[in-house]
């Protein structure tokens, strides 16, 4: 999501103020909301093309939702030029989504350094109840 002209905090605050795309976020209907050095929110509602055949939400789709929540945290600690991929990304369920429910997802990155970012996310519905969690290792690639 990064560019080589903006730093990974102002490519998110252009998100969120529609200046830019994120194809991914578009397609699972999912966007930041809030961002910060070191912490970000996005809200998501799932319809029912994110269904399983058991009629719940896929997990699929938190497991996309909280790494792109994960990895802008990270992003949000980056400068312009950076690059970062997941290396380990850790999922857990708590409790099945239905379709049109409005989840909050905040992250917050743990440890950002020249290589390594690592970060944790939680996501919540409405009722303020846990969906899930995850954390994430990112390597991060500088240019030079």
């Amino acid at each position: 999501m990064n560019s080589p002209a903006r730093s990974g905090l102002q490519m998110l605050t252009d998100f969120i103020a529609g200046k830019v795309e994120h194809p991914m976020a578009s397609l699972l209907n999912y966007r930041p909301v809030e961002a910060e050095p070191g912490r970000v929110v996005w809200t998501a509602q799932p319809d029912e093309r994110h269904l399983s055949s058991r009629n719940a939400v896929h997990g699929g789709y938190l497991a996309a939702l909280l790494d792109s929540v994960l990895g802008s945290a990270i992003a949000s600690q980056v400068e312009a030029g950076v690059d970062y991929v997941t290396v380990d990304l850790a999922v857990k369920m708590i409790r099945p989504v239905a379709a049109g429910t409005v989840l909050r997802a905040e992250g917050r990155s743990l440890n950002v350094s020249r290589r390594i970012g690592t970060a944790e996310a939680s996501v919540h519905d409405a009722d303020g109840r846990l969906i899930g969690h995850g954390t994430a290792t990112m390597v991060i690639t500088r240019p030079g």
